[in-house]
């Protein structure tokens, strides 16, 4: 199959990606890339598959004692604002582009 698109004028960074390769290394430089981002949208279904059975097992040990809230409490994460897949995506996506 074959696909095509055009990037926008505020995609510098992946337009002088893309120009510094030619012909089938650019095809396997886009086909990489989104290898990588659906390995990394699986990681983080996954991740959050992870993190509901750690909050099930969290409530289940506090029903069972109430006196372990100290030892569930979660520390802060550095940046709750940006999920934890798109975060992971965007170091993969960097990381190739400095390649």
């Amino acid at each position: 199959m074959r696909y095509c698109f055009r990037t926008l004028k505020e995609d510098t960074d992946i337009n002088e990606a893309l120009q510094k390769l030619k012909g089938k290394a650019r095809a396997e430089f886009i086909r990489n890339a989104l290898r990588t981002y659906i390995q990394t949208q699986n990681i983080a279904a996954e991740l959050a598959e992870i993190k509901e059975t750690i909050q099930e097992i969290k409530d289940i040990l506090q029903q069972k004692n109430p006196r372990t809230q100290d030892f569930l409490v979660q520390p802060e994460s550095k940046n709750d604002s940006e999920p934890l897949g798109e975060e992971l995506f965007n170091n993969i996506i960097n990381q190739f582009l400095n390649m």
